[in-house]
This record gives structure tokens, sequence and C-alpha cells, in this order.
């Protein structure tokens, strides 16, 4: 979604240029030809720009402010701070959240391996494999590596 600022520069730009796209789209790196069709389309139509409205928020700053701290405070839970205000949506709650200098990215990491295997290891595992002495599926236990790292 672009600005209404971005939307006037791009018109006047396309005026300006005497309704060429091309070196609109080379000055500013957007929007697309159709869309800029679309806003001098409806610049034309209208007689001049007209102000975009931005939704208000249905909740207020408090509200916010409560469902942030309940939900730090109780388990770091969306679906149990919903449930238990009532309100908002995962979507609306999570966007909070990020909103937050609190949010510190993902609340667990789900990959099995932590360790990450040194090179020679990895290396000597990967020479044992092209040497076919012993089968692909021992070569990872034998070495202490998970049989994805082979592979890499």
């Amino acid at each position: 979604m672009y600005s209404f600022e971005e939307h006037k520069i791009a018109i006047n730009l396309y005026s300006k240029y005497d309704l060429e796209v091309n070196p609109v789209l080379k000055v500013l790196g957007y929007p697309s030809s159709r869309i800029l069709y679309k806003w001098h389309k409806e610049f034309a139509n209208q007689g001049g720009f007209l102000k975009r409205h931005t939704r208000k928020s249905i909740y207020s700053d408090e509200q916010k402010k409560l469902a942030i701290d309940y939900y730090l405070n109780h388990g770091k839970s969306l679906a149990t701070t919903i449930r238990h205000l009532g309100y908002p949506s995962r979507i609306a709650l999570s966007s909070w959240i990020k909103s937050t200098s609190l949010f510190l990215g993902k609340s667990c990491d789900t990959s099995k391996y932590k360790v990450r295997f040194s090179f020679n290891k990895r290396k000597q595992a990967v020479f044992n494999l092209c040497q076919k002495n012993t089968s692909g599926e021992n070569i990872p236990k034998s070495h202490g590596i998970p049989k994805s790292t082979l592979y890499q």
C-alpha cells in the first residue's frame, strides 16, 4: 500500500513527463504501469487528490496494554490471552506484541540439533560415504553427526 504522499509524487511526475510511464518508474521505482494509469484516471475523474482514510483502532491503548501484560504474565500463550480477555484476534495480538520492545522473535527453537559440527568431522564423514566401504546409514552414527549433515 502506498501512502498519500507517494501517490501525489507519482502523479506529479507522470504529468511532468507528459504521461510517459517509463521515466516515472525509473525515477521512483514504484508503482507498476497499471497502478500508475489507475491513479492518474482517479485523479482526472475526481479533479484532484482525495486523502485516504486510515482505520482507527477499535481497541484503546489501555486494552492493548492489558492484553500484552496478560500475555507476558500468563505463559505467553496467544490462545489463553484471547480466551480470558475475549479479545482481540490472534493476528491483532501478535502485531501488538511484535510492536513492543519486549518481542525477541520466536518463543522456542524446534530444531533437533543445536551443535554445529566441525568441517573436518563432516569432511571425514563425506569421504567415508564416497568410499562406499560401509552403508550410508552407519556413517552418521559412527561419526556422531545427523544424516542431513552429509548432504549439505
